[in-house]
C-alpha cells in the first residue's frame, strides 16, 4: 500500500476511536506490504467488532483470515467480468462450486500479490480491452 492509502486507513481508525495514539512510521512499516483494500477491510471489520483501536497484529492477523476466506474478499470487477465471460470454465459441464472455487483462488491470487505470469497477463489483458464475446477456457485446479 502506499502511504496515501495508508493515511486513509490512520484517518479511519482516528475517526472511530477519537484519539488513536499510534507511531504512523512504525504502523507503516508494518502495513505497507498489505494490499490496501483487504487490509482496510480488516480495519472496518475490527471497527465493528471492537470498542478498543486493534494492535499492528490484530489488523494483520485479519488481514490472513479474509485471504484465507476469499469469499469474504472485496469483489474485483475484472475478476468479476472474466467469471461473466466464462474464463473459469472449464470445456465439459461442471458443479457451480468448483468454478467459484477457481474465482476465489484467483482472488486470493490478486489480492496477495502472488500471482502467475500467465494469469496476471489475463488480467491486464481484461482490465485493459473490450471482450465482446470472447471465451476464455482456462484449469486453475480445484
Amino acid at each position: 500500500m502506499t502511504k496515501e492509502q495508508f493515511a486513509s486507513i490512520k484517518a479511519y481508525l482516528d475517526g472511530a476511536y477519537n484519539r488513536l495514539d499510534v507511531n504512523p512510521a512504525v504502523w507503516y512499516d508494518q502495513l505497507q506490504h498489505l494490499n490496501y483494500e483487504v487490509a482496510m477491510l480488516a480495519v472496518k471489520d475490527h471497527v465493528r467488532a471492537s470498542k478498543f483501536p486493534p494492535t499492528i497484529h490484530e489488523v494483520i492477523k485479519r488481514y490472513h483470515d479474509l485471504l484465507d476466506n476469499p469469499q469474504q474478499l472485496p469483489a474485483d470487477p475484472v475478476i468479476e467480468r472474466m467469471r461473466r465471460d466464462g474464463y473459469f470454465n472449464s470445456p465439459v459441464p461442471e458443479p457451480p462450486e468448483i468454478i467459484e472455487r477457481r474465482v476465489q483462488k484467483a482472488l486470493r491470487w490478486l489480492y496477495t500479490g502472488i500471482i502467475s505470469d500467465w494469469f496476471r497477463r489475463d488480467y491486464e489483458r481484461y482490465k485493459t480491452t473490450e471482450l465482446k464475446g470472447a471465451r476464455h477456457v482456462v484449469y486453475l485446479g480445484n
